[in-house]
């Protein structure tokens, strides 16, 4: 018998309507699905040839992909084991295969499989292939990766994996020519794994590209400026701009190779290189012919997000079988990422799979999501497009398939202020509007960029409107995981001064904007003195002035550090301080000291404990009006996990520099969360591709200036884009930059123009999907909203689309007239605001009945003279532990990171007491004087001035690392032109010094940095290569971490073991006395216990030297100790400082 596709739907009903029945549901019966005539034609189209299919948006593509697997199986024209389907994510593939699971039990039950099928209908499932394009790729990569000398069993990178790996690439690049790039580290991350992925999503080698980079400078540079008689003589900017990213595109190619190699060597790949392999392995006979046999019907989702090497690697395995591939070009919004939209032009998809056999083009036009009236400005939107891949001759006009109705309504008011406060109003009033006995209405806002969605959000929350930030830039918006970051940054540098703002501000510690003004000046107050608390002289606070900036002399946070050590009040320091904002401000210091005692432990562990000591968990708990809440904080710590499990040594500054790039790359990438009723979902509208909701609103639709146009559109000129000429789509993209032909650099130029004219027309094509894919979402009700000012002097005009959308008279209210002011009405900071914010907000007077609540009960439980609980004596002894602590009767919390330069004085403070008491007693700066000198020296030192022979130092080392590996060697003086003269460079002459302290650098510390540098170069160091340089490795001892920092590590020739020498630049006085010496060497000690253990190295090979280089001394202790002696050592220090506070 031979079933027709509305058989099979037929059967599906049934099934529906016998599952209700047996689960005895209520209501009204199933209603039958009725296919349309474009659905019957696909469903029972050919099973000889290929087909393709375009599917508008809300189309039931994934329904009628179902009914057609079911179809073939029914009419025995394939086994289920026969038939694979793909699509690009993990819950579109999911969902396709639940159901044809649905369907096979549907077809057992109406009789309908084919003979000897009908007891094993759902098992059959098993058999069959609905995977992804990636998950498809791996598994030939896997199962046959051995034979061209691959490791199948590689290990699929995340994002954070590739930005470390890339960063290691970049780091350890060799000479000097990354230098020359002059680019930040984070800007060669991104090019390096741009050029990366587009070389592999095109198939083009990094040599192919070095060629194409070659020849356009081999070609340009020679090129006079112009042949044509005018007296034009400066260089054109083409010109110059291509010559620049040419040779840039050269060097990266290095880096590239080398990002690639320790792929290799750590048998690692990515997505994009699991496809680029498996397309590898199917040239070769045995492995396409045995992955081809297997399936005899292929149906390809979203064809229009393919790649082109994905279409080659599935053309080479499926082309002369039915295939049949679903996609929507107006939805191909994936360019950046290596989609290539021009895969659903008919010619090339049959050119690709059906060279020798005439195809089908059909359409499904019937939207099952929209109402009409949104279907209408989308369709409007569209009608531009391109649609050469539709298969009626009149073109693709999406038709709602349903019966409701919606709206679409357009706001366009003054300011950015009045926009956000008008989209909450109108979210507010569609969620009053919706039927009471309906499910919840779903809701979302999207706009173009993260940065948009802010203010809205802030308006919605005032509307008292539950919101949800979906991705992981909105994840960085949840207030919890700010609290959480800003703790962090913090923790690890002292400029964050905005962030300690936002946590002493905020709920935790409430301290007012009169003693964040006071803080201040108490920062400034302490950047005016040196380490003894002394007033530098004016000609000295004006040098410090002139050689940082403003927010680096004056740090919050080391304000803070000192309020925390101050016991006097009237200190005047502190004294325009209120007596709140003191104990306050003491308190969230003890609790920051706390943290960063912390900051080497694990970094997930560390999270943990931010959120226990700032009270994060319990506003988790307590505030109804979190709705992410403890999933935000899971969602975060995977980040920290996936972060930890890139680095052998995660520390807290890498992953801080870390997340901002990861936000920045997600932010594209589309989400797979859930819809959810009476919450606004916030995202991009890159991110909002397959999903719906009830309430749309398009925020921020403005028109771009020309000058934005140019800039987002993407030109091989911008660094780590590929030049269109090596694009295996290159065919379709219009003009490409004809330098070869060019005579001048006027022809250049001009050319130049015309390529990127011909580029802004793809940008704005995309753009114009962008915006239909936005207006697709809804499925009833359509907000499109824009302002005529932002925060720029320039007026903003409506989005090109809204005008259209106006012109047709589409939206239920007109777009206004332009105003009239010319100047911008709206400031960011001119809206009147209490600050800081009341940390209970709406939710106050609620709070304040719970408290009352709570305190009347144990009230009562006093009253009831109750027999004292074991509860009751715990609360006693903390009660005490914490009045002696007032009282000074505990020890400073020894820090949990130790640096290995200070070792030596915990030493002393033990060894010899006498010798650690430092001049300037606790008592003359205002701190406590209680406690052993061992406890003197735990305490947190106040921020010292640097002295002009630390400077020095650092310099130098910054000059021996540069030069150690190969780069251009950073420069405080140019030498030649200033030793002799008197240029005003921002430093002090030795004449004019006088007095003052030495804490600037003059002409002599020119003339010494320089002789250091004489003196190095002839050292036994000068033209050895270091295996390391300025590593840091943290030493475990005992229950602490000693930081090692070492400044460079040499390896030397011998016949037998390798052995390592350790070296530890000094740019002062060598010791001057054995007993100097013998401090010292607790240093070196401690670099060869480190490198001997981070490493596996035994400590008997490995040596360690000072090397003074001012004496040019080179100076070896006779013996070090081993780490099992510095361990005792360490313990007897930590018993000694424990025995002398009790």
């Amino acid at each position: 018998m031979t079933y027709t596709a509305q058989d099979i739907a037929d059967a599906i009903s049934r099934w529906r309507e016998e599952l209700r029945r047996r689960a005895g549901s209520p209501g009204a019966p199933i209603t039958p699905t009725i296919l349309t005539e474009e659905q019957r034609l696909i469903v029972a189209g050919d099973t000889s040839t290929c087909a393709l299919v375009t599917a508008g948006a809300g189309s039931g593509k994934t329904e009628t992909m179902t009914m057609r697997v079911l179809w073939l199986v029914a009419n025995g024209h394939a086994r289920l084991d026969e038939i694979l389907g793909m699509t690009f994510t993990r819950r579109a593939a999911t969902s396709l295969a639940g159901r044809v699971r649905e369907g096979l039990d549907a077809l057992a039950f109406g009789g309908m499989m084919p003979t000897g099928n009908d007891d094993n209908a759902t098992s059959g499932l098993f058999s069959a292939s609905m995977t992804t394009y990636n998950a498809f790729a791996n598994r030939i990569f896997s199962e046959y990766g051995h034979l061209a000398g691959m490791d199948g069993a590689a290990a699929v990178m995340t994002e954070a994996t590739a930005w470390q790996l890339a960063r290691a690439a970049a780091l350890d690049y060799p000479g000097t020519s990354l230098a020359e790039l002059d680019l930040t580290l984070s800007a060669v991350i991104d090019a390096t794994l741009s050029v990366a992925r587009t070389l592999t999503d095109n198939m083009v080698a990094t040599s192919d590209l070095c060629h194409f980079v070659h020849d356009f400078a081999r070609h340009v540079e020679p090129l006079p400026i112009t042949l044509r008689g005018t007296t034009h003589r400066v260089p054109q900017p083409a010109y110059k701009k291509g010559l620049t990213v040419a040779a840039r595109l050269s060097i990266l190619c290095g880096v590239v190779d080398a990002y690639e190699k320790i792929k290799r060597e750590r048998h690692l790949i990515e997505f994009g290189d699991q496809i680029a392999l498996a397309h590898r392995l199917v040239q070769i006979p045995l492995v396409r012919d045995q992955v081809a046999s297997s399936y005899r019907f292929i149906l390809l989702d979203e064809y229009q997000d393919t790649s082109s090497v994905q279409v080659a690697l599935l053309s080479s395995l499926f082309a002369g079988k039915t295939v049949m591939a679903v996609g929507d070009p107006n939805q191909a919004i994936y360019g950046w990422r290596g989609a290539s939209a021009s895969n659903m032009l008919p010619q090339r998809f049959f050119a690709a799979f059906s060279p020798a056999r005439e195809g089908h083009q059909f359409s499904l036009s019937y939207s099952w999501r929209n109402a009409q009236e949104v279907l209408d400005v989308a369709n409007l939107v569209a009608e531009p497009l391109p649609r050469s891949a539709v298969a009626s001759a009149d073109g693709f006009q999406l038709k709602a398939g349903k019966g409701h109705h919606g709206s679409v309504d357009v706001i366009f008011p003054s300011t950015i202020a009045d926009e956000a406060h008008d989209i909450a109003l109108w979210f507010h009033r569609k969620f009053a509007e919706w039927p009471s006995d309906r499910r919840p209405a779903t809701a979302a806002l999207l706009t173009r960029k993260t940065a948009d969605l802010l203010p809205i959000k802030r308006a919605l929350e005032k509307q008292g409107i539950p919101t949800h930030v979906l991705g992981l830039g909105g994840l960085f918006m949840e207030p919890v995981i700010v609290d959480i970051v800003c703790t962090l940054r913090v923790m690890h540098d002292t400029r964050a001064d905005s962030q300690l703002i936002r946590l002493l501000a905020g709920a935790r510690w409430q301290i007012s904007p009169r003693d964040l003004r006071a803080l201040k000046a108490t920062a400034r107050w302490l950047s005016e003195r040196d380490h003894n608390l002394q007033k530098l002289s004016k000609e000295v606070r004006q040098s410090l002035k002139d050689s940082v900036s403003v927010a680096d002399g004056q740090s919050l946070i080391d304000a803070l550090d000192f309020i925390t050590s101050v016991t006097d009040t009237t200190h005047r320091a502190v004294a325009e301080l209120s007596a709140t904002g003191f104990e306050r401000m003491k308190e969230a210091g003890g609790v920051i000291a706390t943290l960063r005692r912390h900051a080497g432990m694990n970094l997930r562990d560390l999270v943990r404990l931010v959120m226990s000591e700032m009270n994060l968990d319990a506003e988790l708990a307590a505030n109804d009006r979190i709705t992410a809440g403890e999933a935000s904080v899971e969602t975060f710590l995977d980040t920290v996990t996936s972060f930890m499990t890139t680095d052998n040594n995660p520390t807290l500054g890498s992953f801080l520099s870390w997340i901002d790039e990861v936000e920045r790359r997600e932010r594209l990438s589309p989400v797979e969360d859930e819809p959810e009723g009476n919450v606004v979902q916030l995202l991009t509208i890159h991110a909002s591709k397959g999903l719906e909701w009830d309430l749309v609103a398009v925020g921020r639709m403005i028109a771009e200036d020309g000058r934005t146009i140019t800039s987002n559109t993407a030109k091989w000129t911008d660094l780590g884009t590929l030049p269109e000429q090596l694009r295996a789509d290159r065919a379709d993209l219009g003009r490409v930059w004809d330098f070869e032909n060019a005579t001048d650099q006027r022809d250049l130029e001009d050319s130049f123009v015309a390529y990127v004219d011909s580029a802004r027309e793809r940008y704005l094509v995309g753009e114009r999907r962008l915006a239909y894919v936005a207006l697709t979402r809804s499925a009833h009700d359509l907000l499109l909203s824009g302002s005529w000012w932002a925060g720029g002097k320039t007026r903003r005009d409506p989005s090109p689309y809204l005008v259209e959308i106006d012109g047709a008279g589409l939206a239920n209210s007109p777009l206004p007239p332009p105003p009239t002011e010319t100047v911008n009405p709206w400031k960011a900071n001119s809206e009147t605001v209490d600050w800081p914010m009341p940390p209970l907000g709406s939710r106050e007077p609620k709070v304040k009945l719970a408290e009352q609540a709570v305190r009347e009960a144990l009230a009562d439980s006093e009253r009831s003279h109750r027999e004292p609980s074991r509860l009751n004596d715990d609360i006693d002894l903390l009660i005490a532990e914490r009045d002696r602590r007032s009282q000074g009767e505990t020890r400073t919390p020894l820090p949990q990171r130790i640096p290995a330069s200070q070792f030596k004085d915990f030493v002393a403070s033990v060894l010899e007491p006498q010798a650690s008491v430092a001049d300037d007693t606790p008592a003359s700066r205002g701190v406590s004087p209680q406690g052993s000198p061992a406890q003197n020296v735990l305490r947190r030192p106040l921020p010292q001035q640097p002295y002009r022979a630390t400077m020095l130092g650092t310099l130098f080392h910054a000059w021996v690392e540069t030069r150690s590996l190969g780069a251009v060697s950073p420069t405080l003086f140019d030498l030649d032109e200033y030793i002799d003269g008197d240029a005003d460079i921002g430093v002090t002459s030795a004449e004019s010094r006088g007095d003052e302290p030495e804490d600037t650098l003059d002409m002599r510390d020119a003339k010494k940095l320089a002789s250091l540098q004489k003196t190095f170069e002839t050292s036994p160091w000068a033209e050895r290569k270091p295996v390391e340089v300025e590593t840091e490795i943290h030493l475990p001892l005992g229950p602490n971490i000693v930081v090692c920092k070492i400044d460079a590590v040499y390896q030397s020739a011998s016949s037998g073991e390798p052995r390592f020498e350790i070296v530890d630049w000094k740019t002062g006085k060598a010791p001057r006395d054995g007993r100097d010496l013998e401090a010292r060497a607790y240093q070196l000690a401690l670099y060869r216990a480190a490198y001997s253990v981070y490493h596996g190295i035994p400590e008997d090979n490995i040596d360690a030297v000072f090397y003074f280089v001012a004496d040019d001394v080179v100076i070896r202790p006779d013996r070090l100790l081993r780490y099992d002696e510095l361990e005792r050592l360490w313990w007897g220090i930590l018993e000694s400082s424990a025995q002398d506070t009790r």
